[in-house]
């Protein structure tokens, strides 16, 4: 027996399904979001963002389960009562280890990139002090606003131009980007974005989620790699890709760490990470920092990958990193586009509303470290095969020749870009 809902509800989730439910073209009356082809034991995934293929790491592993044998959980509790420990716990190890590969001077740990970003703009931004948040920034950042009581000043991606008219008309406040973009690969200008700031009197805040572990000689971000550790008030980042776990970090001054832990609503009112998970996050940053031909690899596969698909015609003109989004218009034509390359045994993540514009949806293929070449082509194969599935003009230049494709940039390309 269930309670009776109160009709507001009832309301709201009937909207939901009038204006955001399609049934699958293939199979009438499953929703559209589910996949119709279940993965084989040879399909290849493109949805994970482990970039550097360090899941069943053996180094990782060993370190968890090592610390779990020898350690008790004994920090169930907030992250504030561990600190108040002192600087011989694990966590507060690896917090100085941490902030010091990203150039900066201390952090702090979060049970995820999402409370990183919502606690941080919850306490430095002030209510009603304009933020201003390209366009495209993740959606944890626009949640931190909103917890703020902030004013979201939104501009154009990457546009620093009109990024510098907005400061002018509504005064100094926060500007918060990502260093790349998750779901397109595009490079934020972030020596702009510094200088910017600087003029100006705001303060800077980049989300480093998609960048650290991937970019940098030894996976430090572009941050640090850039030279702007010291320019940069704030980075924060999701432990959830590169680093192939579950938490999230900020790294800033020591002169604002207290101040965070003892005002940030998640940092206050969340349970610490345990023991056995700071481990496997401290074995994670051995392998990222220890073994540079991962980076090498994936940097390999990127190229190849966004080299073959541009040949093929697909438009991903949006971005240059290891994250490939083809845009596709309407949703149900990334539907279409995603189930062709089901088909063949290739599985990318259908975007669409709200994690996309309305009636822009966007396949995402994430590349990682351990496609071979051979795993390429393939991908290559099953993208030649779904073109025709894409409509002319929704990521495909179908109307004429596909052009002699540009060099993919190289990481230390990559970071002029970002310049």
């Amino acid at each position: 027996m269930t309670p009776t809902h109160p009709s507001f509800l009832d309301q709201q989730v009937d909207r939901f399904f009038r204006k955001r439910f399609f049934d699958h073209p293939r199979k009438p009356g499953l929703p559209f979001w589910y996949s119709v082809e279940q993965p084989a034991g040879d399909s290849l995934s493109l949805q994970s963002n482990d970039y550097l293929s360090l899941a069943d790491h053996p180094h990782i592993i060993e370190a968890t389960v090592r610390s779990l044998r020898e350690e008790a959980s004994a920090s169930v509790m907030s992250p504030i009562f561990v600190f108040l420990r002192g600087a011989a716990t694990p966590s507060a190890r690896f917090e100085e280890r941490l902030a010091s590969y990203m150039g900066m001077e201390a952090g702090i740990l979060c049970q995820s990139g999402y409370d990183a970003n919502v606690g941080l703009l919850q306490v430095v931004a002030q209510q009603g002090q304009p933020v201003y948040i390209d366009q495209y920034a993740h959606a944890s950042l626009w949640q931190g606003i909103h917890a703020a009581e902030a004013q979201a000043v939104r501009f154009p991606h990457n546009d620093t131009e009109e990024l510098r008219q907005l400061v002018a008309t509504h005064g100094p406040g926060v500007i918060v980007v990502d260093s790349v973009y998750s779901t397109s690969g595009s490079v934020c200008p972030l020596l702009a974005m510094v200088e910017i700031a600087e003029a100006t009197g705001c303060v800077l805040v980049v989300d480093e989620s998609h960048s650290l572990g991937t970019h940098g000689d030894r996976g430090e971000g572009l941050v640090r790699a850039l030279g702007l550790s010291s320019r940069v008030h704030f980075v924060t980042a999701s432990l959830a890709k590169a680093f192939a776990y579950r938490a999230g970090f900020i790294a800033c001054s020591k002169r604002y760490v207290e101040y965070i832990r003892f005002s940030s609503f998640p940092a206050i009112f969340s349970s610490t990470l345990l023991e056995h998970e700071v481990a496997r996050l401290d074995a994670t940053l051995d392998v990222i920092a220890g073994e540079p031909q991962r980076r090498e690899r994936l940097w390999h596969n990127t190229r190849r990958l966004r080299e073959g698909i541009r040949a093929l015609g697909y438009d991903i003109s949006n971005g240059t990193e290891q994250i490939i989004g083809i845009r596709s218009g309407p949703v149900l034509n990334a539907v279409a586009l995603r189930d062709a390359l089901e088909r063949r045994g290739v599985y990318g993540s259908l975007f669409w509303y709200p994690a996309t514009e309305w009636r822009n949806a966007i396949l995402r293929l994430t590349v990682n470290a351990r496609l071979s070449d051979a795993d390429i082509d393939r991908v290559l194969e099953a993208m030649e095969y779904a073109l025709p599935y894409l409509q002319p003009g929704r990521g495909a230049a179908r109307t004429a020749a596909p052009a002699a494709s540009a060099p993919v940039p190289t990481l230390p390309q990559a970071a002029v870009l970002a310049a």
